[in-house]
């Protein structure tokens, strides 16, 4: 009964959302009525197996969905792929490429509350992902020129088991940006430790020394172009 209830909320949730775009909810269809009977069908059948049998549904519905993108980016539709981002999110909390996807559309329509909250939502919803620090700390850095929310939102993807030079990269750019110039410093002097042939960094890291000796550790405006 349990298994009932559950496969039959996710086909209402997912129809109510699908409403008025028949070609999203084909999709979606077609994937839970092709295996609803499989899971309800045997009710001797373990949770285990049960539930690798959900997520099997799920990851179905979620392929479709995300396979209908180039038809709407080809049409320039871009309503429509932020409403099937929205559904696929909430399918896959851990899709982070969609939130990029989304949230970039998003921007372009000149939506950024929306785009702001939508990187926030891949952010809380994957702790443990630099990337999801990594899109949103890019919206404050690059949309919005709000640095002290980028340097705390590049700092958090830093502490992430997967981060990478970028995201050490773009923490010393936004360190910059808010006039912590001895921050910086030491910022890129673990990049280049970590990362001693990456792109850049050693002329990075010289003109952050520079910075530092010219305007002191903490400048209250940062020099622009500097």
């Amino acid at each position: 009964m349990q298994l009932r209830n559950f496969c039959g909320s996710i086909a209402v949730i997912l129809g109510v959302v699908c409403l008025g775009h028949p070609a999203i909810a084909a999709g979606v269809n077609a994937n839970y009525n092709g295996h609803k009977s499989a899971i309800v069908g045997n009710t001797r059948r373990s949770s285990a197996e049960s539930e690798v049998q959900i997520e099997g549904i799920l990851s179905g519905v979620v392929d479709n969905l995300w396979e209908r993108d180039d038809a709407y980016f080809l049409k320039g539709d871009y309503h429509n792929i932020i409403n099937l981002a929205r559904v696929i999110v909430e399918i896959d909390p851990g899709f982070i490429d969609c939130y990029a996807t989304g949230g970039w559309l998003m921007e372009s329509l000149g939506d950024n509350h929306d785009a702001e909250a939508f990187y926030q939502l891949a952010a809380l919803r994957n702790p443990n992902v630099a990337d999801a620090y990594f899109y949103l700390g890019m919206f404050y850095f690059n949309t919005l020129h709000e640095y002290k929310p980028a340097v705390a939102i590049f700092t958090a993807g830093t502490k992430t088991g997967d981060a990478d030079i970028n995201d050490w990269k773009m923490l010393a750019h936004s360190l910059q940006h808010t006039g912590e110039y001895a921050k910086e410093v030491r910022i890129w002097k673990h990049i280049a430790h970590e990362w001693p042939n990456g792109l850049a960094v050693t002329i990075n890291l010289e003109r952050a020394r520079k910075r530092l000796r010219d305007y002191g550790p903490n400048a209250s405006v940062a020099p622009k172009g500097r």
